[in-house]
């Protein structure tokens, strides 16, 4: 039991640490976009 709740929890920290890389990249990308258009 203790087993399952550990995995829950990598997990959902994975799919924290994916979305937040993602959002990283999405500002980085506007960024240069507003670097661009200047």
């Amino acid at each position: 039991m203790k087993w399952k709740g550990l995995n829950h929890v990598l997990l959902v920290l994975r799919e924290r640490r994916i979305s937040y890389a993602l959002n990283c990249s999405q500002q980085m990308k506007r960024l240069e976009i507003r670097k661009a258009t200047t």
